[in-house]
C-alpha cells in the first residue's frame, strides 16, 4: 500500500490494535503515525493527513512500582552476571531514570571531602540536576579511570545505549531473574511458567531506590532531592505506598 492510499480508517484501525496496551504505548504509536504523515504531507507525498482526527483508545495506566523483597533479592543475585550491570546499578543504587543512567559520563563522578558523589545531569526539570552519594554497591561497577566525557554505559560501538539496546538489556535481566527464581531452561529458552511478574520495568529499580530511602528513615525532603522530583507529591506518592512488610513488622511490636 502506498502512502497516498492510506485512509483515516486504516490509521484508526492500526491505533485500535493497541487498545489493550498501556496509555504510554498507545501514545507512542499515535505520535509515530502523526509524525510520519505530517512530514509526508509537508514533503507533498500526500495531499491530506489521514491521522489528523485520530481518536486514541483508552488503554490503561500502568503505575510504576518498586520491586518486592523477593524480586529485589533475585535482582541483586544476578546483577553481577549481566553484561550491562552498571546501567541497572545506577537506577537501583542512585535513583537514576533510565535516560539519566545511559547519559552518565566519567566526569560525573565527583569527590568532595573524601566522599564520592554521582552528578546526575537530569534535564527533565530543574530539580533533576542533583548529586547522589555513591554507595559501595554502585562503586564496584564504576571504572577507576576513563576520559572525562566517556560514557559509562555504552553499546558495543562505544555509543550511548539506544532504545533497542535498553530493551535487550532489560529482557536479559528479566531472563536472569526468572532463572534465579527457578524457571527451567531448554536450549537457552525459558520454559513456562515464568516466576517473574510482568508488571515491573526498569523504572521499578528507581522506585525501589526511593522506597529503600523510606525504609532507612531518610526524610521526604531529602528523598525528593535525591530522586530529582520537582513536586514533593511525587515523592510522597512513593513514600506513602508503605510495604505491607513494614506494617507487619510494626504489628509484631504492638
Amino acid at each position: 500500500m502506498l502512502l497516498k492510499d492510506v485512509s483515516p480508517i486504516v490509521c484508526q484501525q492500526v491505533l485500535n490494535l493497541k487498545a489493550d496496551k498501556s496509555k504510554a504505548t498507545i501514545n507512542d504509536t499515535y505520535q509515530m503515525l502523526r509524525f510520519i504523515f505530517k512530514y509526508a504531507k509537508i514533503n507533498k507525498f500526500i495531499n491530506s493527513d489521514p491521522t489528523e482526527y485520530l481518536a486514541k483508545p483508552s488503554g490503561y495506566y500502568n503505575p510504576r512500582r518498586s520491586l518486592t523483597v523477593s524480586e529485589e533479592k533475585h535482582f541483586l543475585n544476578v546483577l553481577d552476571n549481566h553484561y550491562e550491570p552498571l546501567y541497572f546499578a545506577l537506577m537501583y543504587y542512585a535513583g537514576c531514570r533510565p535516560s539519566e543512567a545511559s547519559s552518565v559520563e566519567f566526569r560525573d563522578i565527583v569527590k568532595r571531602e573524601d566522599v564520592r558523589y554521582l552528578h546526575i545531569r537530569g534535564t527533565k526539570t530543574k530539580a533533576a540536576d542533583r548529586y547522589v552519594p555513591i554507595v559501595d554497591g554502585l562503586a564496584k561497577f564504576i571504572p577507576s579511570s576513563a576520559s572525562p566525557f566517556e560514557l559509562l554505559c555504552k553499546n558495543r560501538y562505544g555509543k550511548a545505549l539506544n532504545k533497542d539496546n535498553k530493551r535487550r538489556a532489560w529482557a536479559h535481566l528479566c531472563k536472569l531473574m526468572n532463572i534465579d527464581m527457578g524457571c527451567k531452561v531448554y536450549r537457552n529458552q525459558l520454559l513456562p511458567p515464568f516466576p517473574l511478574a510482568t508488571d515491573i520495568s526498569a523504572y521499578s529499580l528507581r522506585h525501589t531506590f526511593c522506597t529503600n530511602l523510606q525504609k532507612r528513615g531518610v526524610d521526604i525532603r531529602t528523598a525528593q532531592y535525591l530522586m530529582g522530583h520537582a513536586d514533593i507529591q511525587m515523592t510522597a506518592n512513593i513514600y506513602t505506598h508503605v510495604d505491607f512488610e513494614i506494617i507487619n513488622q510494626a504489628a509484631a511490636l504492638m
